[in-house]
């Protein structure tokens, strides 16, 4: 057996217990059928509960932290091979280049790093140096500090 608690002929609270005594006794409760849920309506008779809802397109959302591996696979293979050319270029003129790369590669290859964090400022920092050395475009640099996956 059940009850609903009855504001305005919506069901508020529905409780499978016995409420007499337990409760202020100016709420209005009411026998209903098992099936009753909160937010079903009461026309003095009848109990209809809300419809289901509908489901709707799942919402795209940002992600702000991604595994190391899964950091890498944001850019793509021609992204990746160009970062790796630009650290494996010993050439003087790439000399600062290759010190930033690999200094923000040591991080991500870190055995103990278990995510990287998008919203942080120095994966933003490295991802715009990417745009700076013209890897990356401003839009796929936006891509990827949105976790969207290539």
């Amino acid at each position: 057996m059940k009850f609903a608690r009855i504001v305005s002929g919506i069901a508020v609270e529905v409780i499978s217990w016995d409420p007499s005594g337990r409760y202020p006794s100016e709420w209005t409760w009411v026998e209903c059928p098992e099936n009753t849920v909160q937010g079903a309506a009461y026309d003095g008779n009848t109990f209809t509960n809300p419809p289901e809802p509908v489901a709707g397109e799942p919402e795209t959302e940002s992600r702000s932290e991604v595994s190391p591996v899964e950091f890498k696979m944001l850019f793509t293979s021609a992204e990746r091979i160009a970062i790796n050319n630009k650290r494996k270029d010993t050439s003087t003129e790439n000399e600062t280049i290759k010190a930033v790369l690999d200094d923000w590669y040591s991080i991500v290859d870190d055995p103990r790093l278990s995510a990287v964090n998008l919203q942080l400022q120095s994966t933003i920092d490295g991802v715009n140096f990417l745009v700076t050395i013209g890897i990356l475009t401003a839009e796929r640099a936006a891509q990827v500090l949105a976790g969207e996956i290539q």
